[in-house]
């Protein structure tokens, strides 16, 4: 049996191989920005609008923050996502359908509804992992003897997979003064001339935030809870966890046991796993990894294969985030792997 953390065979130097142009780990001298540690995380901003106190999301201001926004943090190495090309891929209805309408506004919950259905979409020009959900606040305040108006804008950062809450931000207030009976129109339009500067002030604090997910980064600063366990890769694993759930069918226990065993003590980029229902025929557990489901299906083919498999007697269904591993036919004459010997005996 291979022990995926020795690289004296050739199958676990080519697994290593793999590893290094999977994850795109490179040496980083000063990983201040996401540019620095090659991230390519897919990045969604999305604007939410629920509090009538804040700027409708299809009004002109969101738009010029967004293509700011967008090239900016581009620009610092993040793979951005346009929710209305998105929603184009998708054959879906645009966000702000006309006529404009100040009291058509979106919550929280149908944002994180329409994310989870970007991603069970499972096109690929669709990838969503990180996404930020941020207001924008503009209302004017008396100084002196006029007015200023002040904008802010808040937010927060989930892993979309995960469901995970990663950070929250807030970026500088952006103050400015208001001619004589300037209305709100007036302020919003002002707002969005200085839109330029209310990117830059936001897109800098999403790069830095960001930054600490990015593959090659060191996990001292991660906000995850409890310590990484197993076979982390050497630290070549980014720190996004993904959950998975792994269902073992026809595998009897033995075996059964022993590949969920080798996923946890042997892959790369592991950190927990739990069984959710162990039967005879059917065991599934929730596997918890910073690996991506291409190299999991990798690395379960070199398990399998040296567990004494032929590629006829297994197959490996990968959807999203389920993994189903069927033992197609009856196996009486494999004999048992040492690491099953070693386990069981």
């Amino acid at each position: 049996m291979i022990r995926f953390g020795n690289l004296g065979s050739h199958r676990a130097a080519a697994l290593g191989l793999g590893l290094l142009l999977a994850t795109g780990c490179a040496a980083v001298d000063s990983p201040s920005f996401a540019q620095n540690t090659n991230t390519n995380i897919p990045v969604l901003i999305v604007a939410e609008d629920e509090d009538k106190g804040s700027i409708n999301h299809c009004n002109d201001v969101h738009k010029r923050v967004l293509a700011e926004l967008n090239g900016m943090m581009q620009r610092d190495g993040f793979r951005m996502i346009d929710e209305e090309s998105s929603r184009a891929e998708l054959n879906w209805e645009s966000s702000c359908k006309p006529p404009y309408d100040d009291e058509d506004r979106r919550s929280k919950h149908t944002l994180v509804s329409d994310i989870k259905r970007m991603i069970s979409a499972r096109q690929a020009a669709v990838p969503v992992r990180a996404w930020v959900l941020y207001r924008i606040h503009a209302q004017r305040i008396p100084y002196g003897s006029g007015y200023d108006a002040q904008v802010r804008i808040v937010g927060e950062i989930y892993d979309a997979v995960s469901n995970q809450f990663l950070d929250n931000f807030q970026a500088e207030r952006v103050r400015f003064p208001l001619p004589d009976n300037c209305n709100k129109p007036c302020i919003y339009e002002l707002a969005g001339d200085r839109a330029s500067d209310i990117a830059a002030n936001l897109g800098r604090v999403l790069s830095i935030k960001l930054q600490r997910y990015s593959p090659g980064t060191s996990q001292t600063g991660s906000n995850e809870s409890g310590p990484v366990t197993g076979n982390t890769g050497s630290g070549s694993c980014g720190t996004l966890l993904t959950p998975f759930n792994v269902t073992i069918r026809q595998f009897d226990r033995i075996e059964a046991a022993s590949i969920a065993g080798v996923m946890a003590d042997e892959f790369p980029c592991y950190h927990s796993h739990e069984l959710l229902e162990g039967g005879e025929v059917v065991r599934r557990y929730a596997y918890n990894t910073k690996a991506k489901s291409l190299k999991l299906e990798e690395w379960l083919v070199i398990l399998l294969d040296d567990m004494g498999y032929g590629t006829r007697d297994y197959s490996i269904q990968i959807t999203g985030n389920n993994i189903v591993l069927t033992k197609l036919l009856p196996t009486p004459n494999r004999p048992r792997s040492s690491e099953e010997k070693a386990r069981f005996n």
